[in-house]
Formats: structure tokens, C-alpha cells, sequence
């Protein structure tokens, strides 16, 4: 059994009756508060109202945005972990997602609570929505502003340098305020929401991070939900657009804020004490990221520590200037399946080219074996 198109808006209406009451009491309540500062007609007394309901959900979502950001910056970490696990159970799909289910477990993230700070304000903004087309339109939504129908024309007829905060981008009727301002508050929440999803992607990230299918979703985010609040911010009324704006500036801070907290929790005074690179009975040096590693994988790794066991002995007998540092790097890069980021040699103490006054010198190497970023070193004197 269906519903008809209007029952449906009807029993939709009747389930937001909650929040255009509590929407609309928010709104009323912070009216009063700032009518003896500004007038209670003054259109920048209804944008205080409209900053203070913005202020009031995002405090209560506070805690949903603190796990979206750590769910969201922990997934894009552990890309390369993913990226190994497609590579080792590709014929696997069953296995594929056990072990992809138990890497969250253990890592502690869950897709899907990247969204639910946006799926919780929908219905709010929704409301939002309503309430102000409503009172443009004369159908008025929201116990508080049915009770007293003086506010709603007040709101109604409510302006800021001459834009209508009930008015709308479209229909263009005379080109003017509502228009130009409209069009301010769309391109400014526009630019924000980019900036704010570019910095969530690369403030403080590894660049393995940058790469995998999550990663690409959010660069795909970082261009298409802008389009979408250009399209859509068109039909919105221009006081939702300032909601809208300020909690795309109050995500951008918070989000900045616990970010930089982030970095400071992780920020320990270490002591770094250098030990001998353990390697196993093939001469691999031993390393966590080698269980990703596939059979052949393993095989084709070993070009590194070869490179590196060459380059000593060329160094011992000849001297480190005489060793032919483009032929090592093309003999790995010709090894299937490895991608040769660098070699280079270094004087450790200075980490800058090394001279024959240098005490040590030191051949550096890191290198992509299928997608396992894999790193080596070696003394070469």
C-alpha cells in the first residue's frame, strides 16, 4: 500500500513537527535576546538569531564531528594497509573483506561515522528550510512562530543592506541585494567547504595516504560537493544560506583546532637511539610492512638490499666517488613489479652530500614493491 504524494508530505511534515518547533523556539528565544541591541524588526538582530541556532547544533554535534574527523583523517592513514590486502587476497573476495573488516577493528575506524554529523544536520537544515521559504511564502512552520504570527512578519520582511533574508537567488525577478548577497554567501561557503575538505585530506598526512580508493573518494568530495551548493544554493532563502555559511566556518575551525591538537597529543620529546638494520637469511631488511609482501613480492624486494650490498663493495674497493649511482637506480627500477622513489647517498651527520672528509657515508633507498613502500639503508665505508 502507497501513500499518496500528499499524505506522504503530510505524515513528512507531521514527523518534522518536532524540529520546526525546537528550530523555531531557538530561533524566537535568540531574537529576544538580541532585539534590545539592535531593534526587534533589524534584519542583523534575525542574522544574530539565525548565527546563534547555528552555534547552539553544532555545540550539541560536537562530539559526532570530534569522531567524524578522527574517522575520516584514520582511514586515509591506513590506505596502504588497504592497498596491500586488495593486493594479496585479489582472487579472494570472501577473505578480502574478513581482512578488511578485522583491519578496522584493530585500527578503530568505521566508514560510515564520517557522515553522520551531516546526516544529523539534514533534517535540521531542513527544518531550517521550511521555516524560512515558509514565512516568505506565508505558510508558516513552527509552534513558536504560529503562536506569535508579529515575528513571522517581522521575519518576512526583514533585511540587510537591502537583501530579504526570506528572499531568494531564483526566480530573478529585478536583479538586485537579495541577489548579490545571495551570491556572496553561495561563493563564500563554496571556497570554505573546499578549503576545509583540503585540509582535512592533507594537514599533516603521510603521502602513502594520499593514494587508495578512499582517497580518491575524497578528492572526488573535494570538487563535487562544491558544485552541489552551487547548484543548490540558488533556491535557498538567503538567511539558510547564512546558516549554512556559518557552520561551514565554524567546521573549518574546529576542524583546524583539533587537527593542531592532534599533532600536539602525538608530539613527544623521543630520544632517538640508531641500531643495526636486522635483516633475514636473503639479506631483506625486516620491517612490519613486509607481511603485505605476496611470494614474489618478497623475491623482487631483495633488489634493494643487493643495490645496497653492491654499492659497499664498489665503495670499499674504488672509493664512493667512483660508484655508478644512475646504473643501481636503473637496475632496481627494471625489477617487475618495484617503483624506485630514491637512492641517494648522504653523509649521516649532515644528511647533505657526502665529501672525502665525511667520517661515513651512507646509501639511502626507498622504493615501491607492488604497492608496499619499502625503505633500506647501508654503510658504505
Amino acid at each position: 500500500m502507497f501513500l499518496p504524494l500528499n499524505g506522504f508530505w503530510d505524515f513528512l511534515n507531521g514527523a518534522m513537527w518536532p524540529l520546526y518547533a525546537a528550530v523555531s523556539g531557538i530561533l524566537v528565544g535568540a531574537h529576544r535576546l538580541w532585539s534590545p541591541l539592535l531593534g526587534a524588526d533589524s534584519g542583523w538582530t534575525w542574522v544574530l538569531a539565525i548565527v546563534s541556532l547555528t552555534v547552539v547544533i553544532r555545540t550539541l554535534l560536537i562530539p559526532l564531528f570530534v569522531k567524524q574527523i578522527n574517522s575520516a583523517r584514520n582511514m586515509q592513514l591506513i590506505q596502504p594497509k588497504l592497498k596491500a590486502l586488495q593486493q594479496k587476497y585479489q582472487a579472494d573476495r570472501e577473505r578480502l573483506g574478513q581482512e578488511t573488516m578485522k583491519l578496522y577493528k584493530e585500527e578503530g575506524v568505521n566508514p560510515a561515522s564520517s557522515c553522520l554529523p551531516l546526516l544529523l544536520q539534514m533534517p535540521i537544515f531542513i527544518a531550517l528550510f521550511n521555516v524560512l521559504n515558509g514565512v516568505a511564502r506565508g505558510n508558516v512552520y513552527g509552534y513558536f512562530f504560529e503562536k506569535q504570527p508579529e515575528l513571522v512578519r517581522s521575519l518576512a520582511s526583514s533585511d540587510i543592506f537591502g537583501a530579504r533574508l526570506a528572499g531568494t537567488f531564483f526566480p530573478i525577478g529585478d536583479f538586485g541585494a537579495t541577489q548579490v548577497l545571495a551570491l556572496v554567501l553561495i561563493l563564500s561557503m563554496t571556497a570554505i567547504l573546499y578549503i576545509t575538505q583540503l585540509q582535512l585530506m592533507q594537514k599533516n598526512m603521510p603521502p602513502e595516504s594520499m593514494t587508495g580508493p578512499f582517497a580518491q573518494q575524497q578528492k572526488m568530495m573535494l570538487y563535487v560537493f562544491p558544485v552541489i551548493y552551487m547548484i543548490g544554493g540558488v533556491s535557498i532563502p538567503v538567511g539558510v544560506l547564512i546558516y549554512w555559511l556559518t557552520s561551514n566556518v565554524w567546521t573549518l575551525g574546529q576542524q583546524y583546532i583539533l587537527i593542531q591538537r592532534m599533532v600536539r597529543d602525538f608530539n613527544h620529546d623521543v630520544t632517538l637511539r640508531p641500531v643495526a638494520i636486522v635483516r633475514d637469511d636473503n639479506g631483506l631488511a625486516l620491517s612490519s610492512r613486509n607481511s603485505y609482501l605476496s611470494d614474489e613480492e618478497r623475491e623482487s624486494a631483495l633488489v634493494l638490499s643487493r643495490t645496497l650490498a653492491m654499492l659497499r663493495e664498489n665503495s670499499l674497493n674504488r672509493g664512493f666517488h667512483e660508484i655508478d649511482l644512475d646504473g643501481a637506480r636503473e637496475r632496481i627500477n627494471s625489477t617487475p613489479g618495484v617503483r624506485l622513489d630514491y637512492l641517494e647517498l648522504v653523509d649521516p651527520m649532515t644528511f647533505g652530500e657526502p665529501t672525502e672528509e665525511s667520517e661515513r657515508v651512507l646509501a639511502l633507498v626507498a622504493a615501491f614493491v607492488g604497492p608496499t613502500r619499502l625503505i633500506d639503508n647501508m654503510d658504505l665505508r
